[in-house]
C-alpha cells in the first residue's frame, strides 16, 4: 500500500493501493478517534475510482467544508478565490446579499488548494477537467458523488444543502453573532441596522468561521 497523501491530523488521508491493477485505487480512510496511547482509530470510508473522487468523498464526509450554496460553489471560478488572502468572491447569487464574499477556514484550506491547483479547468470544482457548472450540474453532482457518500455512511437520505446548514448551526454553537452568520452564509440581514452596517472585514469573518 502507498504511503497515505499529507493531510491535517485528524481529517483522513487518501491512499492509492498499490499492487494488481483496480477499478478503484484510491482509498478514503477516516479518523474515528483517538485510544489510550493517542492512536488515531481509523476507519476506511471507501475506494474510487480517482483521486478527484475521493478527494471530494473525504471533504463531503468532513462536513462540506466550503461554507456556501451548492450553485454557488458549483459556478466558482478560480479567478474568483483568493488563496492567500483565504477567501472567495460570490459574484452572482439568487438574491443580493448572496453576493459577497466568503472566508475559507483554516481546516478546509487544502480542501481548497487541491481543487484550485487543478490546471484542467477554469471552475473550482472539476472531475478530469470536467466542471459541474452547467444547469444539469448539480443533478450530476448529486447523483455521482453525494447520494453514494451518504450511503456508504448510512446516513439515510440527506440533502446535500443540509452541510449549509450544519455551518449555520455550528456558528451559533460558538456564539457567533447573527449578522456575521448573515454575512457569511449569504442570508438577509435581520435588521434595518444589520442591512447598513455590517460590511465585515475579511479578517473579522475569517475568525468568526475558524471557531468552529
Amino acid at each position: 500500500m502507498a504511503k497515505p497523501m499529507k493531510r491535517a491530523n485528524g481529517t483522513g488521508a487518501i491512499v492509492k493501493v498499490s499492487g494488481k491493477k483496480r477499478r478503484k485505487p484510491y482509498q478514503v480512510i477516516i479518523t474515528l478517534g483517538w485510544d489510550d496511547q493517542g492512536k488515531q482509530i481509523r476507519k476506511s470510508l471507501g475506494y474510487y475510482e480517482t483521486q478527484d473522487k475521493a478527494t471530494i468523498a473525504l471533504a463531503n464526509y468532513n462536513e462540506n467544508p466550503y461554507d456556501m450554496r451548492i450553485s454557488e460553489l458549483l459556478n466558482l471560478k478560480k479567478e474568483n478565490c483568493h488563496m492567500d488572502e483565504l477567501y472567495v468572491d460570490i459574484i452572482a447569487a439568487k438574491t443580493t446579499t448572496g453576493i459577497r464574499r466568503v472566508p475559507i477556514a483554516n481546516k478546509t484550506l487544502e480542501y481548497w488548494k487541491y481543487f484550485y491547483d487543478k490546471p484542467d479547468c477554469e471552475y473550482l470544482i472539476s472531475i478530469e477537467g470536467r466542471d459541474f457548472s452547467e444547469k444539469k450540474g448539480y443533478t450530476a453532482f448529486n447523483d455521482s458523488y453525494w447520494k453514494p457518500l451518504t450511503e456508504a455512511l448510512e446516513f439515510g437520505k440527506r440533502d446535500l444543502h443540509e452541510t449549509r446548514h450544519t455551518t449555520e448551526t455550528m456558528l451559533k454553537i460558538a456564539e457567533v453573532s447573527e449578522s456575521k452568520i448573515n454575512a457569511i452564509i449569504g442570508h438577509a440581514p435581520g435588521s434595518t441596522a444589520d442591512k447598513y452596517y455590517t460590511h465585515f472585514p475579511i479578517i473579522v469573518l475569517l475568525e468568526a468561521i475558524n471557531k468552529i
